[in-house]
């Protein structure tokens, strides 16, 4: 999560975009892991209920360094983060299993989205595992991403999910939390879902995904934004909203070029969670 000055929001998370995408991450070890794995670990929720590990299996934390992010599993070979989190064509490994005594360690190589039009809020990277996730962890449910805006509406809660820290100042301590959101902005001259408090983003949290659900029973969740940027002591946050036709396209032309499948964009992908 990169913090601004709310007074400045869109004006220094672009400047500052742009001094990390000069950066060069190659020499970082970049690990996509899974804390909560280990035998009688618990979720701590910001400013809500324990939740179950179990509810969570395919969200992930990211270590690149000294950088720490979050990333959703959307595939049998997909994993979704923030693009400032990660390198263009970098490479890793993810750790995947179902507990810390049955696990594997994949190769992965991600891709970030560059836009010209939209250079920091299309905050998007796709990482693309060597081999499946399913031969290692056979009943995981992956994630959905929904590719619509329609459910993206002013005032509208958000789940936002992330391994970030839970208090101003504080430090990610690699344990999941959750927090709710009500939705200030849309995407219009931008790719950003503005969210504002109770809850709100913190360093770690880059990278997760604000969730809706997409039916009246709330039991369809979707992914409707990656986490971007936010402002602590505001509460104030922004998502990458995939439901955007510069997000859908490129993860269109992506996944047709690693001939890979990906949970709420083609019928053909296994194991979506709402399937």
């Amino acid at each position: 999560m990169r913090n601004i000055n709310v007074s400045t929001f869109f004006t220094l998370c672009i400047g500052a975009y742009c001094l990390m995408t000069s950066l060069s991450y190659a020499d970082r070890a970049l690990s996509i892991y899974n804390p909560s794995i280990e035998p009688g670990a618990v979720i701590k929720v910001l400013g809500g209920r324990p939740a179950d590990p179990n509810d969570w299996p395919a969200t992930y934390a990211v270590r690149n360094g000294s950088q720490r992010c979050t990333a959703n599993l959307i595939g049998s070979r997909v994993i979704l983060t923030a693009g400032h989190c990660v390198d263009d064509d970098q490479k890793g490994q993810l750790y995947v299993g179902p507990n810390a005594h049955n696990f594997d360690a994949l190769d992965i190589t991600c891709d970030r989205l560059i836009s010209r039009m939209f250079p920091s809020s299309a905050d998007f990277a796709l990482c693309l595992t060597e081999t499946s996730i399913l031969s290692s962890y056979p009943s995981i449910r992956f994630e959905e991403i929904f590719r619509y805006l329609t459910l993206v509406r002013k005032f509208r809660k958000v789940t936002a999910l992330g391994f970030g820290c839970t208090e101003i100042g504080g430090t990610p301590d690699g344990l999941l939390t959750s927090g709710i959101a009500r939705i200030v902005s849309v995407p219009t001259t931008n790719l950003y879902i503005q969210t504002r408090g109770p809850n709100g983003l913190c360093s770690g949290d880059s990278g997760g995904s604000a969730f809706m659900y997409s039916n009246r029973d709330k039991t369809k969740r979707v992914i409707v934004g990656v986490s971007s940027l936010g402002n602590s002591p505001s509460r104030l946050s922004a998502f990458s909203a995939v439901g955007t036709k510069v997000f859908v396209r490129w993860a269109r032309r992506w996944a047709d070029q690693n001939d890979v499948y990906i949970c709420g964009l083609h019928r053909k992908a296994r194991n979506c969670r709402n399937n």
